[in-house]
């Protein structure tokens, strides 16, 4: 085997773990593997791979989200018609928000921690002291407007929460109640400061999402901050997206809401 098959052998096995609606760059690609400086090789190797069905050539852009490679697929428009058709929306050849959408292997792709998930209630402490936690991280994000929040996020009749713990520790959690008969709305969403950039939050959200579908449950709504653009970023790669402010968020000015069928 040359050692140009070798390399690209390598970034297919990396490509193929891109999941559905995400997408990254060659560049990125390259630094994963350890080869910064062959993000051309990498574009050589998504060229080579289109009668490899199993590689997801399209997911592959450049670090602005372009699709430089679209003219080695058949037809005219194939690149940008398989992005659209996982909700990533291309104009002029360039992906919409790219940094959305984006997936990085080096985080993505690490040995993730060794952790325990439980489903609890408010009742119990560990989930206690990290709402406590989130509270104090909240009171500075919204500023004046906290007590507005406040009022919608007590955990007194929360029945469905998870808790994640890491060594005995509990590190993360996310709850949900019942909106209506369909909907549940995920609430109380933090992860400890030392775990954030682990996906721990990810683990929470889709322990959550599987617990409702489980109850009966057709879709997940949830209310954030403008003030917290990681929280935005994370339900965006996770398939939420922004839908018109309902209950008491309506025409909060600094509420995002969304909403994602299970």
């Amino acid at each position: 085997m040359s050692k140009q098959n070798d390399f690209f052998d390598k970034v297919y096995e990396v490509v193929k773990q891109i999941p559905f609606g995400r997408a990254t760059s060659y560049g990125t690609i390259a630094k994963y593997l350890g080869a910064a400086r062959s993000s051309r090789m990498v574009g050589y190797a998504m060229n080579a791979a289109h009668s490899l069905p199993e590689v997801p050539a399209h997911r592959v852009v450049n670090r602005n989200g372009v699709l430089t490679g679209k003219h080695h697929f058949p037809g005219t428009n194939l690149m940008q018609q398989l992005l659209e058709s996982e909700d990533i929306k291309v104009i002029d050849d360039q992906i919409v928000d790219f940094k959305t959408v984006f997936w990085d292997p080096k985080i993505e792709l690490r040995t993730p921690l060794d952790v325990e998930t439980k489903r609890v209630n408010s009742s119990d402490s560990d989930f206690i002291a990290l709402v406590k936690m989130l509270d104090a991280d909240l009171a500075i994000r919204d500023g004046e407007d906290h007590p507005f929040y406040a009022q919608y996020n007590g955990i007194e009749n929360l029945n469905n929460a998870i808790v994640i713990f890491h060594s005995g520790k509990a590190i993360s959690c996310g709850a949900f109640k019942a909106l209506d008969d369909d909907t549940a709305e995920i609430k109380r969403m933090y992860t400890d400061e030392d775990q954030r950039g682990q996906g721990m939050a990810s683990i929470v959200l889709k322990e959550l999402e599987v617990w409702a579908k489980e109850l009966g449950y057709k879709k997940c709504v949830l209310e954030t901050g403008k003030m917290q653009p990681e929280a935005i970023a994370l339900y965006k790669k996770k398939g939420y997206k922004i839908r018109a402010n309902y209950g008491p968020y309506a025409g909060v000015e600094d509420s995002i809401c969304f909403q994602k069928m299970l």
